[in-house]
């Protein structure tokens, strides 16, 4: 099997960074144990996922060979599409935990009646809403490139 060390460090990069998402979660939900399973549930299925996901596709690639002699092939490598679904499963999960943080934001808001905006610092929505934002990117550009 052939491992990639940048790749497969960028993999162990996404699972903590999904780590650091679930205790975050599990923090402003002031330790609730209900939140803490089911997000630690989902987090578990999403990396079991991923293990089957990096072990099961393999390291092919297909070569296609033009037909105008002196001109390369163009090959397409299976590592793509690996990646893409990691990337798919790391912004699905970060899904969950972004909408209990809104949730929470929202009954914090609702509460204090205080400006929208400063609820929303409070709780570093932009945390959230930039780790969304750039699991969307990855997923793009390993769609588009």
């Amino acid at each position: 099997m052939y491992l990639s060390l940048p790749r497969d460090i960028d993999v162990l990069l996404i699972r903590f960074t999904l780590g650091l998402f679930v205790l975050r979660t599990y923090a402003l939900w002031n330790n609730n144990r209900i939140v803490l399973v089911a997000v630690l549930f989902v987090f578990f299925a999403t990396s079991v996922s991923c293990i089957g996901i990096f072990f099961v596709i393999g390291a092919t690639t297909d070569v296609m060979i033009s037909t105008i002699p002196g001109i390369p092939g163009c090959s397409q490598s299976e590592q793509v599409n690996k990646f893409f679904l990691l990337f798919i499963l790391a912004l699905v999960f970060q899904l969950g935990p972004a909408c209990l943080t809104i949730i929470r934001v929202i009954q914090s808001w609702r509460s204090a009646e205080g400006p929208l905006y400063a609820t929303l610092v409070n709780h570093n929505i932009l945390y959230y809403a930039c780790g969304l934002l750039f699991s969307t990117v990855n997923v793009f550009c390993q769609c588009c490139f």
